[in-house]
């Protein structure tokens, strides 16, 4: 027996949530990480500052380290905006909501790559890679995943049945 790909979509959510905790206390962690830095990068534009204006610092050096510090400080705040946004999809993903009946495989076909990815990284937290013994790819954790992963693959395959 092979369960239909509809049926799967209510495993969707058990599968993510079983991961939760950990990538939530990774997202955590690695949020504050990136304040942390932030504000040692701020600390150290407001030194900056303080020492080109006390006349301790000529323009050319000011200008070449403030705009390192300006290039840190944008990378740094894209991060936060990535992680955000790879947090609340996450939440949306794990969320309880009200089952509705919903055209699953027409939704996978037509989703773009970087959902599906999404997607994928929520669902297969530890990847997925080639198995000499079954000759193909498919995540090792857990066989339930494996079920999973089969059927969006066979629906980006065949597109919509």
């Amino acid at each position: 027996m092979q369960l239909a790909f509809d049926a799967l979509v209510n495993v969707l959510p058990v599968l993510a949530k079983a991961n939760a905790k950990k990538r939530i206390e990774n997202t955590e962690h690695r949020q504050r990480q990136l304040s942390s830095q932030l504000a040692e990068k701020q600390a150290i534009n407001v030194k900056l500052i303080t020492a080109k204006l006390n006349g301790q610092l000529n323009q050319e050096d000011f200008d070449t380290m403030k705009a390192a510090l300006a290039k840190d400080i944008l990378d740094i705040t894209e991060q936060q905006r990535a992680m955000t946004a790879s947090a609340e999809t996450f939440l949306h993903l794990t969320a309880d909501t009200t089952r509705q009946t919903i055209p699953a495989r027409a939704l996978w076909v037509a989703a773009p790559l970087s959902e599906k990815q999404t997607v994928q990284s929520v669902l297969f937290p530890d990847g997925i890679c080639y198995r000499k013994d079954i000759g193909f790819f498919a995540p090792v954790t857990n066989e339930l995943e494996a079920v999973v992963f089969k059927s969006l693959l066979e629906l980006s395959e065949h597109g919509e049945a």
